[in-house]
């Protein structure tokens, strides 16, 4: 999902060291981790409610059905260029 990998990478950059330092000085482990978790929690967040709206498979097969017609129709209607010698005079 486009709002939720963004903050998975800043998750994945800063979790370690911050998770490290909590490790080695454990008084200052709420603070350290607590933009770690804020974004653990986004991207959660951002997956329930996605997964909550998406569509029904009938629905999404209906989209995608109508997404292919599209595209056959737009290649069967392209005019192709012929090759040079093909040309009719």
């Amino acid at each position: 999902n486009l709002l939720a990998v963004p903050v998975a990478g800043f998750v994945m950059l800063c979790g370690l060291p911050c998770g490290l330092i909590a490790a080695a000085i454990p008084g200052l482990t709420p603070i350290v981790m607590a933009p770690c978790m804020l974004a653990t929690r986004w991207v959660a967040t951002v997956g329930a409610v996605f997964a909550a709206v998406e569509p029904s498979p009938p629905y999404a097969m209906t989209g995608w059905a109508v997404i292919a017609a599209i595209v056959v129709v737009r290649l069967l209607r392209h005019r192709w260029p012929r090759a040079a010698g093909r040309v009719p005079i």
